[in-house]
């Protein structure tokens, strides 16, 4: 059914429709839209650069970045992410 991980409350599907259980304010059968009013949040929406990134333990966050794709960039506000994150 593949349930969107985001905004699904699990990967199971409902046996008889098929629809995935969304969280509050997603709705579709794949839980993959807003409802009326709300929107997804995207990269630029959040409140924290992810150099300024903390574990729940404190540690900082590793994150990387590739100074020949952005010569002369301070590396603020720019990374570049792992398939896992």
């Amino acid at each position: 059914c593949q349930c969107d991980i985001g905004g699904s409350i699990g990967l199971a599907c409902h046996e008889k429709t098929g629809a995935c259980q969304c969280r509050e304010n997603v709705q579709g059968s794949q839980c993959n839209q807003p409802t009326p009013g709300h929107y997804f949040p995207d990269l630029h929406h959040l409140r924290y650069e992810v150099e300024d990134g903390v574990t729940e333990d404190g540690r900082p966050v590793r994150f990387g970045y590739n100074p020949l794709e952005f010569e002369n960039f301070s590396w603020r506000g720019y990374a570049q992410m792992s398939p896992f994150q």
